[in-house]
């Protein structure tokens, strides 16, 4: 049974400072800023709610956490928790470093998030100037005590210098006898500034900060595991919540094993050494676990891959398949790159390029690098990319258990592509509709023009992969924006995917907002090239180079549009749906 109270905030945080309550490793690192923590003191000292406490008591055999101490926390000796923070890190981390742990505060400040190490003080006379707020009351002082956060000149490196200015450290909040003896004492001579002293102490000290309960809620040690991550899953809606990534972190640390490092080093490997825009730089841990947990469940009656299901991955398990995963990627890397995909931003699809690593597996190394096989492997991927079918609402965990049997038809024991591939369609009146790097259809047409070897206008050579890095290759319009503008042409027409194509940054600047008759002409000459080798560089774009001698869009727009529905009826092995000229075709 579920249990609801409140705790005293002195006892919490000498539970904390013995070791008493920590965290379950998983939870991520301390991370409050300057700001939110001054705001939190603030509500503390004026009794203000700060919300309720998620603990789960420690000590069930079936749900072991690996723990770990708050922030800040020092113990000399190995303590096993009596509970374990689920919901309220942050605030009970800013309330541990800044009132008892007699140390600078570790957080960071300003828009770049500086770090910083801060002492937290209250003003005296300006705690009891208003009930309202005490945002302002709270200053933060640098770790050697000399200066304000916001550089002001206050040095308080002294307990006399902090009498002198009025300033109360929050340190000393629940230890305060020592530093009241010294105020007195600096103030003798003083009756007002004592006086102002113990209304300050009785109305703040005492009565906010000493009184202050927090709530909490608090589950029994024989709470299930499921019940345990959903409700990880579903706590803390405001921030960023927890994945199951990191409970399924918890319980492998248990056994010693580290899946966080695991993960990062697999991710390294996966890209490159990190390097930036690299084809798998979207692909993370839950997407990556997803698959591991349909591979180890693969052999049961039902497979399956949910959130709740990667939280029973078996340790074993883990580490058999996702060496088999992390090596079939690296199959489905070249795979991609064969097909002019080079970077995450060219990806189409995510779901469907984790599909393929389970496919490659169930299928083996072998077969898939046969020519049969890879034919087949690029019609399921280029329908599946025209078909739309992997657009936003379909899950990553659908799309697997959907597509675990395209591995049987491209081993040739189905007649039928299955699921999304086999279900594709494409209509001629997409084209128009296709007119940024968004879109997935849009990224597949750029590189069907790549595989058929196009060339750079000026530069000439074929935009592979050397040159798509070099020369900054993106799709550019080959009737200029501006152009098509002053001519008064349609503008979804001239935006379209129809009158883009891969090109070098520098050939862009070239063709500016001149008519293509123009520019041609300006190219050529700064290419040193002839009219005959123009004309062969325009055909690789699949553009008959007399509609652009001639300044012909309406020629040049039909010619090209029919000319980019054959590669997509090629790659996929479908024909288009003609809703443009037949607007019901059966």
């Amino acid at each position: 049974m579920v249990n609801s109270d409140k705790f005293n905030l002195k006892e919490c945080l000498e539970d904390i400072k013995n070791g008493n309550i920590q965290l379950p490793d998983f939870q991520r690192d301390w991370k409050w800023d300057y700001e939110t923590i001054r705001r939190l003191l603030g509500s503390v000292s004026l009794s203000y709610p700060i919300g309720s406490i998620l603990l789960l008591e420690t000590g069930s055999p079936d749900v072991k956490f690996k723990a770990r101490l708050i922030e800040g926390v020092k113990v000399d000796r190995e303590v096993e928790p009596e509970k374990l923070i689920l919901d309220g890190q942050q605030r009970l981390t800013a309330l541990y470093q800044a009132l008892m742990s007699n140390q600078p505060v570790s957080t960071t400040t300003g828009h770049k998030k500086r770090a910083i190490k801060v002492w937290y003080y209250l003003r005296i006379e300006d705690a009891l100037k208003s009930d309202d707020t005490r945002d302002d009351a709270i200053v933060g002082i640098t770790e050697s005590k000399k200066k304000t956060i916001d550089s002001n000149l206050l040095d308080v490196s002294t307990s006399e210098q902090e009498y002198e200015h009025g300033l109360y450290p929050l340190t000393k909040i629940f230890d305060s006898f020592d530093w009241q003896q010294g105020y007195c004492k600096h103030w003798e001579k003083n009756p007002d500034k004592i006086k102002l002293y113990k209304e300050f102490y009785d109305k703040v000290i005492a009565d906010s900060f000493g009184k202050f309960e927090i709530p909490y809620i608090q589950l029994p040690k024989k709470t299930p595991k499921p019940a345990i991550s959903q409700i990880f899953l579903r706590v803390n809606q405001s921030n960023e919540k927890l994945k199951t990534f990191d409970l399924l972190t918890a319980q492998f640390a248990t056994d010693n094993f580290p899946l966080r490092d695991d993960w990062k080093k697999r991710q390294k490997e996966l890209t490159n050494d990190g390097k930036e825009k690299h084809v798998f730089s979207k692909i993370d841990e839950s997407a990556f676990l997803t698959a591991v947990t349909l591979l180890a469940t693969d052999s049961q009656d039902n497979p399956k891959c949910r959130d709740i299901d990667i939280l029973d991955l078996k340790l074993e398990d883990y580490k058999k398949w996702s060496n088999k995963i992390q090596n079939s990627l690296k199959e489905i890397e070249k795979f991609l790159h064969e097909e002019k995909i080079f970077t995450e931003q060219e990806v189409p699809y995510t779901p469907e390029i984790m599909s393929m690593a389970v496919a490659c597996i169930k299928i083996g190394l072998n077969d898939w690098n046969k020519a049969g096989t890879k034919n087949k492997i690029s019609k399921w991927f280029w329908s599946g990319i025209f078909s739309g079918n992997y657009g936003s609402g379909i899950t990553l965990e659908k799309v697997l258990l959907a597509e675990l049997k395209i591995s049987e038809w491209i081993l040739g024991k189905e007649n039928k592509m299955p699921e999304r591939g086999g279900n594709s369609s494409f209509y001629k009146s997409r084209l128009l509709k296709l007119k940024n790097r968004n879109s997935p259809q849009f990224k597949g047409l750029c590189a069907l023009l790549m595989q058929d070897g196009c060339r750079d206008f000026l530069k000439g050579s074929s935009i592979d992969s050397q040159k798509y890095f070099d020369q900054e290759i993106e799709m550019h319009h080959i009737f200029p924006q501006g152009w098509c503008k002053d001519k008064g042409l349609d503008s979804n027409k001239y935006n379209s995917v129809v009158n883009k194509t891969p090109l070098s940054a520098e050939t862009n600047r070239k063709i500016g907002r001149k008519s293509p008759s123009y520019y041609l002409k300006v190219i050529m000459k700064e290419g040193k090239m002839g009219k005959n080798q123009m004309e062969e560089i325009l055909r690789s774009h699949n553009i008959e180079p007399l509609h652009l001698w001639n300044d012909d869009f309406d020629g040049f727009f039909a010619h090209r549009k029919e000319a980019l529905i054959q590669k997509i009826e090629k790659v996929t092995g479908k024909k288009v749906i003609d809703d443009i000229d037949d607007p019901m075709p059966f």
